[in-house]
């Protein structure tokens, strides 16, 4: 093998190379579960992803060298891109951001889960107001106060406290 094939074979290899961690790297902006749990789990911190635009932006470099003025020029500009973009991913890596984003993101998710929560129980307690059964104390009691009402007793009082018909103190504030 000559010298000059070798040296076409490293440069194909690297940008084959440059092109997978490139779209590794794009993929990984998405923050998608596949990815962040499966296939690159260490994307979802800063650093490693801030490493990894920097090894593309070096390799972009590097292989930019082409005989084309315009594709060097856009590949050079690119790269200077992509090391911006690794800079403020280790910066922001060693001041912590990642931490505050996954934290706002879990407490994000964790609202979405009680609001739903509350909607299923809101849901349930107006479908047993339908029925009759359940509902608020004051309307609960206001139903069996009624004449012929579930737990009407000849005026006794201490029936519809909603306490089970105990006083707590001998008053009615307490």
């Amino acid at each position: 093998m000559s010298l000059a094939t070798l040296e076409g074979m490293t440069t194909y290899t690297l940008r084959l190379m440059t092109m997978a961690l490139s779209v590794l790297a794009i993929v990984g902006e998405f923050d998608t579960k596949l990815l962040n749990e499966r296939w690159a789990p260490i994307l979802r911190f800063w650093i490693p992803r801030g490493l990894l635009h920097f090894l593309v932006a070096m390799l972009t470099s590097e292989v930019a060298r082409d005989k084309e003025e315009s594709i060097d020029t856009y590949s050079r500009v690119s790269a200077i891109l992509m090391l911006v973009s690794a800079s403020i991913y280790i910066c922001g890596g060693l001041l912590c951001f990642g931490q505050l984003k996954r934290k706002r993101q879990e407490s994000a998710e964790a609202r979405r889960a009680m609001e739903s929560e509350y909607e299923e129980l809101r849901k349930r307690q107006l479908e047993l107001e339908r029925h009759g059964v359940g509902g608020p104390p004051q309307m609960v009691r206001q139903h069996q106060m009624q004449p012929g009402g579930a737990g009407h007793t000849n005026g006794d009082q201490s029936a519809h406290l909603g306490d089970g018909g105990r006083r707590r103190g001998g008053g009615l504030t307490d």
